[in-house]
């Protein structure tokens, strides 16, 4: 049965200073399970033990977990891989010994994770006598007093006669009951908000079973029966079974550790892979990173290949610093792509690998991969490098960018679309903002945009298509490219398409063919293009979907094939006639059926599938040639996109919630869908 609180308490102390007897005491496990470690006495792996029990004048359960990390300095790379998952750090320093390395380096580590939940605790104290006790109660105090663990309680123990160990126990279980030092959520609410993240810190085969791995969840639920994907391979991962401690389980959250029963093949699965929900599949080959360098360490140069530790993983990686006003913030670039969000907390170490230099966390990997010009970096970056719990959403439209985005913000903050809503009805009553469908190179993103910023390019964009009217009456209007052009936006091509989307779906603007135009204008055309049109008209009308060339036009026409092109010229100006090839038209109304034709193929055919030139001519009875020209002209127009020798369609349809009562079935099924694909 899964307990109602649970907190992880990393074991922490130098080598040979009673961290695992102490955990025995306490918990009746001994986590030395490698004959190695008890013919030695001293631990290699990290070693884990539980202590169930009943909060006190509560209904609710509580259990202590214990990660008894190794203190020898040469499987400091064990005890990195399993410390990232502890809440909370007991700290055990030997009588006899006093302060060592390792007790100065683990110190450095859980400041470094962000640790602030911790106690001393002084083992062996029946070897020696007050005095000294005293006296290293001092040190002790002096040691802790520049971390974040200054004021922690000191308790004197022994973890061979038990002395002093119920007296912390009961502090330790404090720490569960205590609602304002273990945050806990409902199982429902965290998987509503969050995708469920599992870090493995170990993998091994069980015959007849699968794979297992054990680990802790980072963030979300783990359900029994989820899918999940792998973060190394991504193959997809189905959870056969959890079990916590020695109990099967339904599921584990944020912060509990449990083992899983996966469908992997053997050797598949390795010491910091992750679990994950597909939603958050994107590894990525840079991501930024705040980093701190410990003082004895010198700020290593950006040629030089460090040791990264996020979660349970090991990376080589470099660093490049990004602004000299901010030098905490680096561009980090491992070897292999990795998955990371905000948040996440780093470790470095040196080159050789034997010495902790410093970390951090995260503050971006997706919103950062292009990062603005100069002036604009260090905003987004201030915006981004916030405390892990806020979303900085409010700040990331205040950077002067116009908007973000939202797919990218998801993945960065490990979002559900449930959560992002809940951000966007916040939002709401800071910052006017709307979403805006975008396509770029085939792939359709969300637009978090200032509805102030929009306002603006649509005034500006109205302007620019009042001038030009003012300028050419007798044209219908410009194209996408000549009015951005025109209007100086400068915003990627693909925003400016979502922005112009918009104004045409409100009314704003009008598109005929390729033209943008605004409602009240009026094409003034010559008598001689007005008697062509109307020559022509008869016969293109006949003809239908399938277009006479030019100079058929020409021949039955009775005009010069100059003059016709010359006049045919002012009336595609016009609007009057859509020229879909270099030597054939159409009337708008046609191009309108042919449009109809290809959302009724590719709606028979489905989203996944498209359809090929050779459908979409036995659909139409249109021949080949003809049918290449009208479907190039419908992907120069957006209507298409061709993938190989298939074609699919490219919805247009502007996402505006200014109510957000429906954002749960709105944002779900667009939003989540997009990172999906």
């Amino acid at each position: 049965m899964s307990s109602s609180k649970f907190l992880t308490i990393a074991v922490t102390g130098h080598v040979d200073h009673g961290k695992t007897t102490l955990v025995q005491r306490i918990t009746g496990v001994n986590t030395d399970t490698l004959a190695e470690e008890r013919s030695r006495g001293l631990s290699i792996n990290s070693g884990f033990a539980y202590l169930h029990f009943q909060i006190p004048d509560s209904s609710v359960s509580g259990t202590l977990g214990f990660i008894d990390l190794p203190g020898h300095i040469d499987f400091m790379k064990n005890m990195l891989a399993a410390i990232s998952g502890a809440q909370a750090a007991l700290m055990v320093i030997a009588a006899d010994d006093g302060i060592m390395p390792q007790t100065r380096e683990h110190l450095t580590v859980l400041d470094l994770l962000d640790i602030n939940i911790g106690c001393i605790v002084i083992n062996k104290c029946d070897t020696v006598a007050q005095t000294r006790l005293d006296a290293l109660r001092g040190d002790i105090h002096e040691l802790v007093a520049p971390t974040r663990l200054r004021g922690a309680p000191v308790f004197a123990v022994s973890g061979t006669t038990g002395e002093g160990v119920d007296s912390l126990v009961s502090h330790l279980k404090t720490w569960v009951s205590s609602s304002t030092s273990v945050s806990v959520v409902s199982n429902q609410n965290e998987r509503d908000i969050r995708h469920p993240r599992y870090c493995v810190d170990r993998a091994f085969p069980a015959k007849g079973v699968g794979t297992i791995v054990t680990g802790f969840v980072s963030a979300g639920t783990v359900v029994r029966g989820c899918e999940l994907v792998h973060s190394a391979s991504g193959l997809p991962v189905r959870i056969k079974a959890l079990r916590m401690d020695k109990d099967d389980v339904d599921c584990a959250r944020q912060g509990e550790r449990a083992a899983l029963v996966t469908g992997l093949p053997a050797g598949t699965v390795s010491r910091g892979d992750w679990l994950m929900a597909p939603a958050m599949y994107a590894p990525v080959d840079s991501f930024v990173a705040r980093l701190h360098f410990t003082g004895s360490c010198p700020r290593p140069r950006p040629s030089t290949e460090l040791h990264c530790h996020i979660g349970a993983a090991h990376h080589l990686v470099k660093i490049r610093a990004l602004s000299k006003n901010h030098p905490e913030w680096f561009k980090v670039i491992p070897k292999k792509p990795v998955s990371v969000c905000r948040g996440d907390r780093i470790i470095m170490r040196n080159a050789a690998g034997d010495t902790v230099t410093g970390g951090g966390a995260v503050i971006g990997a997706h919103l950062t991969r292009k990062l603005p010009v100069l002036e604009q970096q260090s905003l987004l970056l201030s915006a981004l490098d916030t405390t892990v719990g806020e979303a900085p959403l409010p700040k990331l439209l205040e950077t002067g960018e116009p908007g973000i985005i939202l797919e990218h913000f998801l993945l960065d903050n490990n979002l559900t679309a449930k959560g992002v809503a809940t951000l966007l009805r916040e939002l709401q009553n800071t910052c006017l903002h709307r979403l805006l469908r975008l396509r770029d190179q085939g792939r359709r993103y969300t637009w978090l945009i200032r509805e102030q910023f929009y306002q603006d390019s649509a005034s500006a964009l109205v302007n620019c298509l009042a001038t030009a009217h003012k300028e050419a009456p007798d044209r219908l209007g410009l194209d996408e490219p000549a009015l951005r052009q025109r209007s100086r936006i400068h915003i990627p091509s693909s925003h400016f398409s979502g922005i112009v989307r918009s104004l045409i779906t409100e009314g704003t603007l009008l598109l005929t063919g390729t033209q943008l135009y605004l409602p009240d204008h009026q094409v003034t055309l010559s008598t001689d293009a007005e008697k062509l049109m109307n020559a022509i008209k008869p016969a293109l009308l006949t003809a239908g979907k399938i277009a006479p060339r030019v100079r058929e036009l020409a021949e039955s026409s009775g005009y010069g094939l100059g003059e016709l092109e010359r006049l045919m010229t002012q009336l595609r100006r016009a609007g009057r006639l859509i020229q879909v090839a270099h030597n054939r038209y159409y009337l708008p109304e046609t191009v309108l059926l042919l449009a109809d034709a290809v959302t009724d193929l590719a709606g028979k055919r489905g989203t996944s599938e498209g359809f090929s030139v050779i459908q979409f001519r036995d659909a139409t009875g249109i021949g080949r040639n003809l049918c290449v020209e009208i479907l190039e002209y419908f992907d120069r127009t957006g209507l298409t996109l061709r993938r190989g020798n298939h074609r699919f369609l490219i919805a247009s349809s502007e996402l505006d919630y200014s109510e957000y009562n429906h954002a749960q079935a709105g944002i779900a099924q667009s939003v989540e869908q997009l990172i999906r694909n």
